[in-house]
């Protein structure tokens, strides 16, 4: 199943899967693809078993699979942005990922967390971690177990890492779309000497200006 409108060249890969989780998810997802101006692509991964043809994929996908994606469509058309639909048949939930991620041009994937698993050797759990190693593109993972409160204020750690820069982006995206303040703060302790504090200030003033559109404290 395809759905297409024209959009831009860069798109927002988002995965849904439930009627429980896809509301939370879509709403960053707009948030992020209407300040980016990013094409958003919403898919639905159909596990088919190894014993079976992709192509058979069609008889476990439910009419309830399809609305979902629908309604998704719908409604970030209803804010103004440009939408794709797609249900893709794959061996696994973290391989259909990964193949929309390099069939499309996409720049960015949002996914679901639900909360840390009880096993100890897994970060995220579920087929999450695997798309944080392989995913050639950005990815930003949002937890949707609990309710979701006004956008009034985010907190961005510094800490000068390699992810520090897509932080920014996506905290400067939420806080533009509800008119929310983002705080910017660095943790030195003070028998570490690696970084004064005049490198820390320099490290916050930086990112200051990574944002400086944005009302930053």
């Amino acid at each position: 199943m395809e759905s297409r409108t024209s959009a831009p060249d860069e798109t927002l890969l988002l995965p849904v899967a439930n009627e429980e989780t896809v509301e939370r998810l879509l709403e960053t997802a707009i948030d992020i693809a209407a300040e980016r101006s990013l094409r958003l692509l919403v898919i639905h991964v159909v596990a088919v078993p190894d014993q079976l043809p992709l192509d058979a994929g069609h008889r476990l996908l439910d009419d309830s699979d399809e609305q979902l994606l629908a309604d998704a469509a719908a409604i970030a058309s209803e804010h103004g942005v440009p939408v794709d639909q797609r249900v893709r048949f794959a061996r696994s939930v973290t391989s259909g990922i990964l193949g929309a991620i390099e069939k499309e041009n996409v720049e960015l994937t949002l996914l679901g967390w639900r909360g840390r698993p009880p096993r100890q050797n897994v970060i995220l759990g579920s087929y999450i971690d695997v798309v944080l190693r392989k995913a050639t593109c950005d990815v930003l993972v949002k937890r949707i177990q609990t309710p979701q409160p006004d956008i009034d204020s985010i907190l961005v750690p510094i800490a000068g890492g390699p992810h520090e820069g897509l932080a920014l982006e996506a905290a400067s995206a939420l806080a533009s779309q509800h008119d929310a303040v983002v705080h910017l703060l660095h943790v030195r302790s003070e028998t570490d000497p690696e970084r004064s504090d005049g490198d820390a200030n320099t490290l916050l003033l930086l990112s200051l200006i990574h944002i400086s559109e944005r009302r930053c404290v």
